[in-house]
This record gives structure tokens, sequence and C-alpha cells, in this order.
């Protein structure tokens, strides 16, 4: 039977501070959505209406200048990471002034903080508060480790998937030019008239708005 002071608790803290706690630790990347198909049909959303090779045409044309988009912008980034881990990370290192380091040796340290006390293992890349493990980026104590430890680069413990060189290599791909339709090799085919098509409406997700 669940407890109704348990419930009060959790009504009162934000849900981040307790769901989280129940993820699999491993390679995440600190964002989750479920909506990526509700986002592509609204981005094509204005040549749905156009015969197939025509829309495969238009979404081809809208994804060239997509990347193309991307990958001037990624030029004018600077560092190891992408900017917005950039960012967190700088935000971190600006917090561990009120947290204590003692090592215990090159890989393992306790970092007292206002709260608590956590074990911080650099080798395994792991923090008793288990916020490195469940988000992938190091928590203040793991900074607060790393930062007092000379030649070592916070950045180098971001997981590899935050990282400049990554990015790049996501948006690597090419979608290759096509020539115009009029240069493209015509063949007999019989012509076939089709059944007219009828408007399908999507059915919506119960917290979506109706129109």
């Amino acid at each position: 039977m669940a407890s109704t002071i348990s419930a009060q608790y959790l009504d009162v803290v934000i849900d981040q501070a307790w769901s989280r706690s129940h993820f699999r630790i491993g390679e995440k990347y600190n964002y989750v959505t479920k909506n990526i198909p509700k986002f592509f049909n609204a981005w094509i959303n204005k040549v749905r209406g156009f015969f197939i090779i025509e829309m495969v045409d238009m979404i081809r044309h809208k994804m060239m200048e997509r990347m193309d988009h991307i990958r001037a912008f990624r030029k004018k980034w600077r560092g190891k990471l992408v900017p917005n881990v950039f960012k967190y990370v700088q935000t971190l290192v600006k917090g561990i002034g009120q947290y204590i380091g003692r090592r215990s040796n090159d890989h393992r340290a306790e970092v007292v903080g206002p709260k608590i006390t956590c074990v911080v293992r650099l080798d395994e890349r792991t923090c008793s508060c288990r916020v490195w493990q469940v988000s992938s980026l190091p928590c203040v104590h793991a900074a607060t480790f790393i930062t007092r430890v000379r030649g070592l680069d916070i950045c180098d413990f971001v997981l590899q998937f935050y990282s400049l060189e990554m990015f790049k290599k996501s948006y690597a791909h090419t979608i290759n030019p096509v020539p115009s339709i009029d240069d493209w090799v015509k063949i007999d085919v019989p012509f076939t008239v089709g059944p007219p098509g009828t408007r399908k409406n999507r059915i919506k997700n119960p917290d979506e708005k109706k129109a």
C-alpha cells in the first residue's frame, strides 16, 4: 500500500529530484523526447500535398539546407565541447568554491560539500552522488577533484558524444545533388489513373490541444 506521507513528500519535491535516480546508468544525452515524428511531420507539412517524387525532392532540399546551415554554424564554435555542454561545465567549475577535496590517490578522492560527502573515482568516472553516472556529465564533486589536479582538463571527462568532433561526424554525411527532372532518363510506363485520395486526419494524443 502506498504511503500518504511519501506521496505528499514527492508532490512537494520536483520530479527531477527523485525520478532520475531510477534511470539505468550508461551513455545518455540528457535529452529525452517521444515527439520526433511529430516534429518531422510539422517540418514537412507544406510539402505533404505534392506527388511523391516532388515531395521527396522537396524534403531532400530541406535536409540539404538544414545540414549545410548547421555545418556553417558549427565552424564558429571553439573548444572541445558543444556550446551548451561547455556552458554547463563552466557554471559547474564556478560553483566548487564551497567544496573541499581530499585525495586518496591519483584517481580517487573524498569531496566534502555543504550537505553531503561523496567519493569520486576518476578511473571509473563515477561519484557516489550518481549524478555523473546518470547524466554522463561530471557532477560538482567530480569537478572539485578534477580542477585541483594539475594537468587534468574537465572537458576530457565529459562523454565523448558531447564533443565537437562527434558533432562534426554526425553531419559529415553528404546528400548528393540531383539534376533537374528534365534531365532524367525517360522510360515508357503505362499510365493508370488511380482512385481519388481521401483526406486523412491524424489521431491526436490525449495531451494535445484540440483545434
